[in-house]
């Protein structure tokens, strides 16, 4: 009878014992989901932010939707006409790329930063960001010669050469933020400023930018029409580069800590 009391009084010991464990338990796990959705609804925030701004810039603008297809027409054109200068083909191409890709910049630099655009800028455009495209292109230009004369002779030396250019584009992601954003001039300081945003918001920057290059290339796999295929595929960068622009502005000016204060203090205010 005894040795059943104490039983009891064991057993409901360890009940009472074992019920705030389980409570706290029960308040951590609820506090981890709550923080997990706040940092979700903070992200899903700031991306819907800057998809509306895109939209926004690109509405009162909508002649710039061409701009892409219009570059890629330039720079096919560019590269049959250095076909017929000889060893000096080379580059002009590399100098036509470069100022059409100055132009281009520029002009999402202008509805990213919402400045006022017209097409009679195109002539100030070609020079605006061509010198710091180029250092850029010189930089990759000395890599590359490097990469292959290292893989010079190795079987597997093209298949290591394409896989380091797709590191390269992951690596180098920002560079066209870097240098419209940021008025970087220097290739080399460009490539290290990319580098040190890309490791303080390369969470925020690829979680967007992985499913928009997914609906790029969705765009260009269905969409087989000749010449529409083009206007439509360039349009659609140009939605992916005005956001892109406004996500990086946007993670640039802050860090994630200050962004999550933001978020309580909205919250309890």
């Amino acid at each position: 009878m005894f040795a059943g009391r104490r039983i009891s009084a064991c057993v409901s010991g360890c009940c009472h014992s074992a019920a705030p464990a389980v409570a706290f338990r029960a308040e951590r796990v609820a506090a981890e989901y709550n923080g997990r959705m706040t940092v979700l609804n903070v992200y899903l925030r700031l991306y819907a932010e800057c998809t509306r701004k895109a939209f926004a810039a690109i509405g009162k603008n909508p002649w710039t939707l061409l701009l892409p297809g219009l570059v890629l027409f330039a720079r096919d054109w560019a590269a049959r006409l250095a076909y017929t200068l000889g060893m000096l083909g080379g580059i002009v191409v590399s100098l036509a790329t470069a100022a059409l890709f100055s132009c281009y910049l520029h002009f999402v630099g202008e509805l990213v930063q919402g400045g006022r655009i017209s097409a009679t800028d195109l002539r100030r455009s070609f020079g605006a960001y061509l010198w710091p495209v180029v250092n850029v292109f010189f930089v990759t230009w000395i890599a590359s010669l490097l990469l292959g004369l290292v893989l010079r002779g190795n079987p597997n030396g093209a298949a290591l050469l394409y896989a380091l250019w797709i590191v390269a584009l992951v690596g180098l992601n920002t560079v066209p933020e870097v240098i419209y954003l940021r008025a970087s001039h220097g290739g080399v300081q460009t490539i290290a400023t990319n580098w040190e945003f890309l490791k303080a918001q390369w969470i925020p920057w690829f979680a967007a930018n992985v499913p928009l290059l997914g609906a790029v290339t969705l765009v260009a796999v269905y969409v087989q029409v000749p010449l529409g295929e083009t206007i439509l595929l360039g349009a659609a960068v140009h939605v992916a580069m005005v956001f892109r622009g406004n996500l990086f502005r946007a993670l640039d000016r802050t860090s994630h800590r200050q962004r999550m204060f933001a978020q309580r203090s909205a919250r309890d205010a």
